[in-house]
């Protein structure tokens, strides 16, 4: 019980530290996370920290003051790191090091990845394809680097929790507004299944947004879960399954408009891994006997139109 109480007060005290640290950040700030690196034990307090040092990074690296702070965190989060598995939050670590190194935008020009200039409250790792909400408090959103105007096509989804997710479509054309709580499904130009709440999301002329789609609770979504995007533009329908269970049609007869976009959302402390084609699928992209084409092909189907 004491251990508890010593453990919950020290993550009180970090996140004191943390929403100092994200309005200001000075020397007094740098000392007090130097202390939380070296004198904890906890992973959890550990994690914090290494979140909070990754924000300041994204924040403050082009000010030359803060650089010799960053220096000397990225120095003790280093050998601190030694002593924990990190496990899941080894890619996150690293991000927060190549933040800490100036790192902040990623290119992979033979594969689609998630756009992060798109990205709202989202922040996206190294490979471009692992993503997590950013926020505190509201919605993230973001969409892929590409976008696809013919064919049938199919990316997956593989979820870090359950919870709340918008996931499917968006054009060019979708606003990501994380204040108004507007993310995919939310406007007239995204579409978005969210089997959390068990609705389709997608604004309609009448103002309708959201329509009961899969209500069965046994399909409610959890940690690991793979979540089929399927998208036939010649029919115009979009489906979708769960780990391997087909879900049905969810939207029928959109606007392809200049082309669709992977896209997503996600509340808070919510993360996930997308899975375009670079990597084996969990399941075959087929449809009644009919194939579909993995995501990561329309990149090559580009630069053959554009070649």
């Amino acid at each position: 019980s004491t251990g508890k109480k010593i453990i919950t007060n020290k993550l009180v005290r970090v996140k004191i530290i943390q929403n100092v640290a994200a309005r200001h950040f000075d020397e007094l700030c740098c000392e007090e996370l130097l202390k939380s690196i070296e004198k904890t034990k906890n992973f959890s307090v550990f994690l914090i920290v290494v979140e909070t040092v990754g924000y300041i990074a994204k924040k403050e690296f082009n000010n030359t003051s803060v650089k010799p702070y960053l220096e000397r965190l990225e120095s003790a989060i280093i050998k601190k790191s030694i002593s924990f598995n990190l496990g899941d939050q080894a890619i996150w670590f690293a991000w927060t090091l190549d933040r800490l190194k100036g790192i902040t935008v990623y290119g992979e020009p033979n594969h689609v990845i998630l756009d992060i200039h798109s990205a709202r409250g989202v922040d996206i790792s190294k490979d471009g394809l692992h993503c997590r909400n950013s926020f505190r408090c509201g919605f993230g959103s973001v969409r892929a680097t590409h976008s696809v105007v013919s064919g049938r096509w199919y990316y997956e989804v593989t979820l870090g929790s359950g919870g709340l997710y918008q996931i499917g479509w968006a054009t060019a054309k979708c606003e990501f507004l994380p204040k108004n709580g507007e993310g995919v499904g939310d406007n007239h130009y995204s579409w978005a299944v969210d089997l959390y709440r068990h609705c389709k999301w997608h604004t309609l002329a009448d103002g309708t947004v959201s329509r009961p789609y899969h209500t069965a609770k046994k399909s409610e979504w959890k940690k690991g879960d793979i979540l089929q995007c399927y998208i036939d533009l010649d029919a115009r329908e979009m489906s979708f399954g769960l780990s391997g269970e087909f879900l049905g049609i969810a939207f029928k007869d959109f606007v392809i408009s200049d082309g669709l976009y992977p896209a997503l959302t996600m509340s808070p402390n919510k993360s996930c891994v997308l899975n375009f084609g670079k990597e084996k699928f969990a399941q075959e992209p087929l449809l009644n006997g009919v194939s579909f084409n993995a995501y990561d092909l329309c990149v090559w189907v580009d630069k053959n139109n554009n070649g």
